[in-house]
């Protein structure tokens, strides 16, 4: 697959998307607004989602070509519950997850990609959300700034016994494994059904220099990238030993991406794209 997308922009100033369909090589502008662009998932080939800012939610019917907003910038209260920062699910049921610091954290969810007229939202969270995991059976854990919530089918928010970290990004593999990075330097292992959450590395307490992990990615179940401020990352090759990755930049890295051509595609605050083969 030659397609891969990414998103971004300046808080309160704007925000893009960018669709390159010959593996980074070249870019076109397919979204450009005003709100900051945080996340993007594709449900199917036509239809995905990109979050942001103040609750904004982008959607495409057409393979990533249009943009539109779903209209939805309030709760059914009419209250703003801050920032989307996570997209999760299917075309069955869709998460979005986010909220502001830890003042509020929300949840919210669409069935069979019919956006609702006022977001539900989950309410009474106290945490900003960030990041999330499929866990089988129809559980997700979504997870934030030192709280994991579990939810089933996209009903209740119940809190679970996994804390002590700002989670900032996971990616799944499937429902039996997925990974976890934290802004206090953590990486984390989930597996059996959600029942083990389990750090594999506490880079704080290993090395003098510290480590605010931003984004993290494996292509498979055990080879596998984090990545940080400061230009900071480290490989995998087991799934559990990770050692540190020379990229010559010392500006922050947000997020990474894998799109199956040995790629990883690596955002930064200065709004370059790192590509990187590992």
């Amino acid at each position: 697959m030659n397609t891969v997308f990414f998103c971004g922009g300046e808080k309160s100033q704007s925000g893009y998307i960018y669709k390159s369909t010959d593996n980074g090589i070249s870019w076109t502008k397919v979204f450009d607004g005003k709100t900051s662009l945080y996340n993007m998932l594709f449900v199917n080939d036509s239809t995905g989602y990109c979050c942001g800012e103040d609750l904004l939610l982008l959607q495409t019917i057409d393979g990533g070509n249009t943009w539109l907003s779903t209209g939805n910038e309030v709760n059914s209260d009419n209250s703003y519950y801050g920032n989307l920062h996570c997209l999760l699910g299917n075309e069955n049921l869709l998460l979005t997850a986010g909220g502001t610091n830890y003042d509020v954290g929300i949840i919210n969810w669409l069935h069979n990609n019919i956006v609702p007229t006022y977001w539900i939202g989950f309410k009474g969270l106290i945490n900003e959300m960030r990041c999330g995991a499929y866990i089988g059976g129809g559980n997700y854990l979504l997870m934030g700034y030192g709280t994991v919530y579990k939810t089933t089918n996209g009903e209740d928010a119940l809190p679970t016994e996994f804390d002590g970290d700002f989670f900032t990004s996971c990616h799944t593999l499937d429902s039996t494994l997925s990974y976890v990075c934290g802004y206090n330097g953590g990486i984390y292992k989930i597996s059996k059904g959600g029942k083990n959450f389990e750090k594999i590395f506490d880079h704080n307490r290993s090395y003098k220099k510290r480590m605010n992990w931003n984004g993290i990615c494996f292509k498979n179940a055990n080879q596998g990238i984090v990545v940080g401020n400061n230009g900071n990352a480290m490989i995998t090759e087991n799934g559990n030993d990770f050692s540190f990755c020379e990229l010559n930049t010392d500006v922050d890295l947000l997020s990474v991406s894998y799109n199956q051509n040995n790629s990883y595609f690596i955002s930064t605050s200065n709004g370059k794209l790192i590509r990187v083969l590992l």
